[in-house]
């Protein structure tokens, strides 16, 4: 299971946590130590999302994020795991 998803699905729905945020968690959780199942057991709305920032990367071929409190970080390596290792397409 992802860490704390449930808890990040719950601020998104308050809207205390943007999807596209949520979506970039989950791409790097996936690559750092999930199953396939973890995914498919995303409620459909984020699985969208995590593709939608999934194919963004590949149309641009970079993937930063920015945030007030830390330095940039890179998720294009988050995200070439993530390719490689899982069936988006379900």
């Amino acid at each position: 299971m992802i860490p704390y998803i449930n808890e990040f699905i719950e601020m998104n729905l308050r809207g205390e946590f943007q999807t596209w945020e949520l979506a970039a968690y989950v791409v790097k959780q996936l690559s750092k130590s999930c199953l396939q199942s973890d995914f498919d057991e995303l409620p459909d709305w984020l699985k969208a999302g995590v593709r939608e920032e999934i194919d963004s990367y590949k149309a641009c071929g970079g993937w930063i994020i920015f945030r007030s409190n830390s330095e940039p970080e890179d998720y294009a390596p988050y995200a070439d795991d993530v390719i490689r290792k899982f069936d988006l397409s379900n």
